[in-house]
């Protein structure tokens, strides 16, 4: 009898997976249709964090299911997206993941209470200030927020203005400031030039120095070596957003500097609550992948949009 009930417990065990394996193949199948692109970027950032010797600062949030006893299996995860395929493979064959690399899928991409990565094209967003063509990104990603993130925003806004400005990091600390946001804090304890706080620009060529182009997933559709400059939103708060200002001269001074007075065209956020994403500009070491993929996406979907290759399901 116990032998009888130890079989009937490992039937309904495999019939559980086998369900939810074809659940999530599904579930991935549909997103990867609509929004190839974001997935293809996120997940680009997501190991570019993940191979990084600041693993443990820059991969945050990280994926509950690789934890155990607070400790982070940061070397097992690392094997299981060693192993995943590009993305192109997956949507023409989804059935060659493991059930382990469509769970870890899954989790990356439909967070519904993460922001999300939209592929869009140039002449579609706004930018801080008019950029000449050998000045414009390859690509352009615009951060889509959750219904209750965009509330709590607007709200926090009110009638107040903003601005957009550009943000340069190194390329392993994108995925955390797409999912948790630039912090102010993580200033503290470093001496800067114009004191503690978030450094932003409406001149791209001063964030340029501040984002070197980084290796980043080799099966990605992109580019092996990329380079990521943030467009941020700034709620124009006189207290908190440094600046220099003919009106309140007193803005241009922030605690700490060590250089004066704040410049023109730079401004120093000394709350994280001012700002938040708005666009990732892309820029790429030039290469062949770009055109290979297309060909492969087009042949498996039979539908591209204007070369911007926005790949829709129908």
């Amino acid at each position: 009898m116990d032998f009888e009930n130890k079989n009937n417990t490992h039937t309904e065990e495999v019939q559980t997976n086998f369900s939810q394996s074809q659940s999530h193949t599904k579930t991935i199948t549909k997103i990867l249709y609509e929004n190839f692109y974001g997935c293809d970027m996120l997940l680009c950032l997501f190991i570019t964090a993940l191979q990084s010797y600041r693993v443990d600062r820059c991969l945050r949030p990280f994926p509950s299911m690789y934890i155990k006893d607070s400790h982070k299996d940061i070397d097992h995860l690392r094997s299981i997206c060693e192993s995943i395929p590009s993305l192109d493979k997956i949507l023409k064959t989804p059935q060659m993941c493991s059930n382990e690399i469509l769970n870890f899928l899954v989790w990356l991409f439909c967070q519904k209470d993460q922001p999300s990565l939209h592929k869009v094209t140039y002449n579609k967003v706004n930018v801080p200030s008019p950029l000449k063509q050998s000045l414009q990104p390859h690509y352009i990603y615009e951060v889509i927020y959750p219904q209750k993130a965009e509330e709590i925003w607007q709200k926090r806004k009110n009638t107040r203005r903003s601005f957009l400005a550009y943000h340069g990091s190194q390329l392993d600390n994108f995925y955390s400031i797409l999912k948790v946001g630039l912090q102010h804090h993580l200033s503290i304890g470093k001496e800067l030039l114009f004191g503690k706080g978030i450094y932003l620009t409406t001149e791209i060529t001063i964030s340029m120095p501040y984002a070197p182009f980084g290796v980043t997933w080799s099966k990605t559709c992109l580019s092996d070596k990329i380079s990521v400059i943030a467009v941020c939103e700034v709620i124009d708060d006189v207290d908190k957003v440094k600046c220099k200002d003919v009106n309140f001269k007193e803005r241009a001074v922030n605690q700490d500097s060590i250089s004066g007075n704040i410049p023109e065209k730079y401004f120093v956020i000394t709350d994280s609550d001012m700002i938040r994403l708005k666009d990732y500009n892309l820029t790429k070491i030039r290469g062949q992948k770009r055109n290979r993929y297309l060909m492969e996406l087009i042949r498996m979907t039979g539908t591209a949009l204007s070369g911007e290759k926005q790949i829709r399901h129908h």
